[in-house]
């Protein structure tokens, strides 16, 4: 999940300049939109802690995972500038609760002989999914626009 999560929030990077042209916005509107998911999700990840401590992880995994990609899917069907800014702030809560939550179970499910290694593994998915997402936007707006 830390792949498709990471993916999707890179898939735009490469269209920025199509989605200032489509919506008429300018560098820095788009740049509030990458403000807002990142503060988001910092500011969230501080209750998601907490929760993660008090009850069920997978739970809040599963949980996480529907709050990232349910918005990050509609962004998909933005009509205007601040519907965007909606779909692609929101995610921010996904992305920014699943990185804690998985490190937290990864506690949980390895010794601590092991935890070294797993946590190599996540990390290179979240750096695989930034690569795979730029790659697809960049393939799929040459095609679709």
């Amino acid at each position: 999940m830390l792949i498709f999560l990471n993916a999707d929030q890179m898939v735009i990077s490469p269209n920025i300049d199509l989605i200032e042209e489509e919506f008429h916005i300018n560098d820095a509107q788009i740049g509030l939109v990458a403000f807002t998911f990142t503060i988001l999700g910092a500011v969230i990840s501080l209750l998601w802690g907490y929760l993660s401590d008090k009850y069920n992880r997978k739970v809040l995994l599963i949980l996480s995972i529907f709050v990232g990609k349910i918005p990050a899917f509609l962004s998909a069907f933005a009509g205007s500038y601040w519907e965007l800014f909606l779909w692609r702030t929101l995610p921010g809560i996904g992305v920014g609760t699943l990185f804690l939550i998985a490190y937290s179970l990864v506690g949980d499910m390895y010794k601590h002989d092991k935890r070294g290694n797993i946590a190599v593994i996540l990390s290179l998915s979240i750096a695989m999914g930034s690569i795979f997402g730029m790659m697809i936007g960049g393939y799929a707006s040459s095609i679709y626009g």
